[in-house]
């Protein structure tokens, strides 16, 4: 299958989540049934010496080495909820930041709530302080804190160019 060329192969290294949710997308979209018969084609390294280690049964069930891969690459449920705990915006999408907590905020269980503090407390200074004075912060849905956050975000931007 041509498209299946476009997934990166997995070594052991980087989001097995990601890369497994990569993986059946690419998959439902070629209209892919059977999933495990090309897995080994799509992995190296540790990942493939994982996979070489289950039982032929295992081997061709996409759930069996779903399971194995999350269990050997994944991040512990303590690892996530601490990195998520403390993430910092890096001036990137805060698009992308919140989907990093997300991610995170999944592997460790937290709920919506937690991952609106961690965005809270990762902005910058100056934008954490505002968001933390707003209204209703507390019950605010995300995508709405999102919102704000790029307003703000922008408007630091725009008074610090004018500065310069």
């Amino acid at each position: 299958m041509e498209i299946l060329k476009s997934i990166e192969k997995f070594d052991g290294t980087g989001d097995i989540v990601s890369w497994l949710a990569q993986v059946k997308v690419i998959a439902s979209i070629a209209k892919v049934e059977n999933v495990a018969l090309y897995m080994p084609l799509l992995l190296k390294g540790d990942a493939y010496a994982v996979f070489q280690h289950l039982s032929e049964k295992q081997k061709g069930c996409y759930d069996s080495i779903e399971t194995a891969m999350k269990r050997a690459f994944s991040m512990s449920i303590f690892a996530a909820f601490g990195r998520m705990s403390s993430l910092v915006w890096s001036g990137g999408s805060v698009d992308v930041f919140l989907a990093e907590l997300k991610s995170l905020a999944a592997i460790a269980k937290a709920n919506e709530d937690a991952v609106r503090c961690a965005f809270v407390l990762g902005m910058p200074p100056h934008v954490s302080s505002v968001l933390q004075a707003t209204p209703e912060i507390e019950t605010m849905q995300i995508e709405s804190i999102l919102q704000i956050s790029r307003a703000l975000l922008v408007h630091a931007t725009t008074n610090l160019s004018c500065v310069v």
